[in-house]
């Protein structure tokens, strides 16, 4: 079988959740099919370039698309294709080279940002087409479901969204030319609603775009109830697109989790594992921690630096902040074995302040046996149960998530209790043949 994976970003360039999915089921596909994967990357060149090359038994179709200056200015006026992801004549042409090249029996799309919104119609011509929607970037234009003032958004609508779209590109344009925003500015307020205006037409015509893509998939896979439910709810998923829609949890590659041994400690070690953004509420669990005043309990920060990025310079200032426990928090920083950060944490917190869509780095803690104290929203609530296999606490609040952190000090039987009940999440093995099983029902039909 031939497969084509379209995705928006590839390891070692780029290794979010969706693109780290895509590689390990590439590379475990490919151990019995011809498997290529298309993508972009990004550069400072004057022209964009298309360069194929073999890696791991995977053929790579890397687009080295241009990240000037002039190209990002160009985005900004344009409302942003990466918000709105409208069509692409250039990269739709380059697409359809690799389409009559590789002549693929099945199309599985990851995910188009930074790509074009017609690749699926596209390949629909050529095969069947498969599309996971692997987080919420398909309904939401900045994916998470947090408005620009980084509360939790409810709903979709073309007004809403315009108006969230254009404060966020519009703080985004004037922290690039180093101005402040003030709130109360009217020149602020009179480009805002000038911007969203413009941005409601290309909302309309993103949704339009999405809803033909979704319609026109063969088979559609949600990782988690959660995902599929904002689906519905915003009205991309009806009644027929359903009947070809498949739950399918993704799995992880536990090839080296499950070597995992625990490094002995005299503290109870917390522990954040992954890319430090306000969205994942890292400055939740510090303020929560810190209202522990636990000598006893040590934090550990696992995930790269980088002092040019507002939002880590903020985390370190909280952390600087606290005068009596700043010693039992510890910024480990990047790692290169993803068992280091398991074998050095007791219990891992995710503090997310928005939805996940799947939460692979609770995944990765279930395959190590850590307990997970995890924000009560999203998948991760579909994942992690109360009192069972770890704890849940209210979204947002470092005042509850302090209380669920006191529990386990106060009763260091539950960290044993919580992984005695920890059942092993699904391999990378098991999600390719389920995947394969997915290809094979389309190919046939």
């Amino acid at each position: 079988m031939k497969i084509l994976q379209v995705v928006h970003g590839f390891p070692p360039k780029s290794k979010a959740g969706t693109e780290i999915l895509t590689y390990n089921l590439s590379k475990e596909l490919a151990k019995n099919h011809e498997v290529h994967v298309f993508y972009p990357s990004y550069s400072n060149r004057k022209t964009s370039k298309i360069v194929s090359f073999r890696r791991e038994g995977v053929v790579h179709h890397e687009l080295i698309k241009t990240s000037d200056l002039y190209t990002k200015v160009l985005k900004l006026l344009s409302f942003n294709p990466n918000y709105v992801s409208h069509g692409d004549e250039k990269i739709e042409k380059t697409f359809e080279r690799i389409l009559d090249e590789v002549n693929p029996d099945i199309v599985h799309f990851q995910h188009l940002i930074g790509l074009s919104i017609n690749l699926p119609l596209i390949a629909k011509e050529y095969s069947p087409i498969v599309l996971t929607l692997n987080d919420f970037w398909l309904v939401c234009p900045t994916t998470h479901f947090l408005d620009a003032n980084r509360n939790i958004c409810t709903h979709f609508s073309p007004e809403k969204c315009s108006k969230c779209v254009s404060k966020v590109l519009l703080d985004a344009g004037f922290k690039k030319l180093g101005w402040s925003q003030p709130n109360e500015n009217i020149l602020v307020k009179v480009l805002g609603e000038i911007y969203g205006l413009y941005g409601k037409n290309k909302i309309k015509k993103r949704v339009s775009s999405i809803k033909k893509i979704i319609s026109a998939s063969d088979t559609i896979i949600a990782p988690s109830r959660t995902i599929l439910h904002k689906f519905i709810e915003n009205g991309f998923i009806g009644n027929r697109e359903l009947k070809k829609l498949t739950l399918l949890h993704h799995g992880i590659d536990m090839s080296n989790l499950i070597k995992t041994k625990k490094a002995s400690s005299n503290k109870i070690r917390f522990g954040f594992v992954g890319y430090m953004t306000e969205r994942k509420g890292t400055h939740i669990l510090i303020r929560a921690f810190n209202e522990l005043k636990n000598t006893n309990a040590e934090l550990r920060l696992y995930g790269t630096i980088n002092l040019n990025n507002s939002y880590h310079r903020f985390v370190i200032n909280e952390i600087k902040k606290i005068k009596n426990h700043n010693q039992n928090i510890k910024i480990m920083g990047s790692f290169n074995d993803i068992r280091e950060p398991y074998s050095n944490i007791d219990v891992l917190v995710v503090p997310s302040i928005t939805y996940e869509g799947f939460g692979l780095v609770v995944q990765e803690a279930f395959a190590t046996r850590t307990p997970v104290i995890a924000s009560d929203i999203g998948a991760l609530n579909e994942f992690v149960r109360h009192m069972e296999n770890g704890l849940l606490f209210r979204v947002g609040d470092p005042h509850d998530l302090t209380k669920n952190m006191k529990m386990v000090l106060k009763d260091l039987s539950l960290i044993e209790k919580f992984r005695a009940n920890i059942k092993p999440p699904k391999s990378i093995e098991e999600y390719a043949r389920e995947v394969e099983k997915v290809y094979q029902a389309l190919i046939q039909k």
